[in-house]
């Protein structure tokens, strides 16, 4: 169904559009298979032109719609009201002028259809309800920082053409010559609830009109128009989001105006949350169903409502009445309550990630090795896209130019090209968010160096004559320090 489309005169250069429903919901983050938003050029008229189209219209698409154009230092706009119906089957063989009557009262006004009489056969007898609560009220007496909670917990869907709406209404009217009684400031209704407007006139003779943002209103079975005496009534039926608007009652050259603010159902839960236990790195994803489709939600995680920004690992998604959280690459801390809100309920939620069991492929071992040579510790361990770090004799290690550390998978090395006596220790590889390590000693030795040539000995022969004492001294080097053994002859 193509609903509007809008043209723009212009040059070339594209011209900015912007769908709406209601005050400020952006159409666009909504495009879908069900709402679909195109435009076009005519090069040879100049033409932009911008359309939108809704395919297979539901109850709660009804509403008013707005398309905002900008172009250059230029701006326009225009709206529209969607009302969404089933129409029922009307026998061929019913007068449905049979249920209407003519009125005898209000003088000049007799002989008007009197659609009270349809109502009364309609529907049963009950008294009018009214709003136990008066969001209006509670909006004047509270904070502006409570005005987003408020609108949330009774069901306003457009705060702030609530307030805006309201703070052009004049608070004080001049005495009036044509109203002996004025419509209220303001009225509010359920949504599917009923609705009645009254004044009083001053003069019964004068000319009454009805009108909603502007246009008149006609007799339907919706507006009903009755009158009482002085009173003239109109009330509205089954009231939906469209119904949400400025009213005004002229009687002759006089007027009364309202704003009537049409009050969300509360939305209920039909499924609850399940809790969840998972292992970190693993996507959760919590699912409930609501009362109706299109119902703005909250989530909360321990009171607090969850970030779902572009840099957060948790987003929301909804599709129809179903509304999901998603948190992708679970962390431990995701650990928590977490909570749904609707305007007429909430379901909870507790999530416990925990850390996957550790399991070792391959476990460090002890090295011995000699100066200068490559040391290589080597360790292989599940789960494998946790990083983990390295000590030596419990001090953090660092990668430098001599020393590098590897991780591939679930192999973590660490290796030095060239090892020094001061590479020499105990090696401790920790899995962050685990307490369990890997351990390995590491010697490092230096082999011993005898240096005979200081001895001037000639073919490494002594002589000395009997009887007579022998003091040899030879010079060792190592590290460890050697041990000596003196043998004689070849050992």
């Amino acid at each position: 169904m193509d609903l509007a489309s809008l043209s723009q005169g212009g040059g070339q250069r594209p011209a900015a559009n912007t769908w709406f429903k209601g005050k400020w919901m952006d159409l666009a983050s909504k495009s879908g298979k069900h709402l679909q938003l195109k435009e076009s050029f005519e090069r040879h008229s100049k033409i932009h032109t911008f359309e939108m189209h809704i395919i297979k219209a539901k109850e709660n698409y009804a509403g008013n719609y707005r398309c905002e154009v900008t172009y250059k230092d230029k701006f326009d706009s225009c709206s529209f009201d969607l009302e969404v119906k089933d129409i029922p089957e009307v026998p061929s063989n019913v007068d449905i002028r049979s249920a209407f009557k003519r009125s005898n009262e209000g003088q000049d006004d007799a002989g008007e259809l009197d659609f009270s009489g349809l109502l009364k056969r309609r529907e049963p007898k009950q008294q009018e309800e009214v709003p136990e609560v008066d969001v209006w009220e509670i909006l004047k007496n509270a904070r502006p920082d409570e005005y987003e909670k408020i609108a949330f917990t009774y069901g306003i869907t457009d705060l702030r053409g609530l307030l805006r709406r309201l703070k052009r209404t004049k608070k004080e009217e001049k005495k009036s010559e044509a109203f002996a009684k004025k419509l209220e400031t303001a009225y509010q209704v359920d949504k599917g609830g009923k609705i009645r407007f009254a004044v009083d006139l001053a003069d019964p003779t004068v000319e009454l009109k009805w009108y909603k943002n502007g246009q008149e209103i006609r007799a339907s079975p919706k507006y009903i128009f009755e009158h009482k005496g002085t009173q003239r009534i109109m009330i509205i039926n089954n009231c939906n989001m469209q119904d949400d608007a400025a009213y005004t009652v002229r009687a002759g050259d006089e007027k009364s105006s309202t704003e009537l603010f049409v009050k969300e159902l509360p939305v209920t839960i039909s499924k609850q949350l399940t809790d969840v236990k998972t292992t970190v790195n693993e996507r959760i994803e919590l699912e409930c169903e609501v009362s109706e489709e299109g119902a703005q939600v909250k989530w909360l995680k321990n009171g607090v409502e969850v970030p779902t920004g572009v840099r957060s690992r948790s987003r929301v998604k909804s599709e129809g009445t179903k509304h999901w959280l998603v948190i992708e690459d679970a962390r431990k801390d995701d650990t928590g309550t977490y909570t749904m809100m609707a305007s007429g309920g909430a379901t909870e939620s507790k999530i416990q990630v925990d850390l996957k069991p550790l399991k070792i492929y391959q476990d460090l071992c002890n090295q011995t090795i000699r100066l200068g040579q490559p040391l290589k510790l080597h360790c292989e361990i599940s789960p494998g896209n946790v990083p983990g770090r390295w000590y030596k004799n419990g001090q953090l290690i660092q990668p430098s130019d001599r020393l590098n550390i590897l991780h591939r998978a679930r192999n973590h090395r660490l290796e030095i090209e060239n090892a020094t006596i001061n590479d020499a220790g105990d090696y401790t590889f920790v899995l962050e968010g685990y307490t369990q390590s890997l351990s390995a000693k590491v010697h490092v030795i230096d082999p011993p160096k005898v240096h005979l040539d200081s001895l001037n000995f000639p073919d490494n022969t002594v002589t000395v004559v009997a009887g007579t004492k022998l003091r040899l001294e030879i010079p060792i080097t190592g590290e460890p320090t050697p041990r000596v053994v003196w043998m004689k002859g070849r050992g």
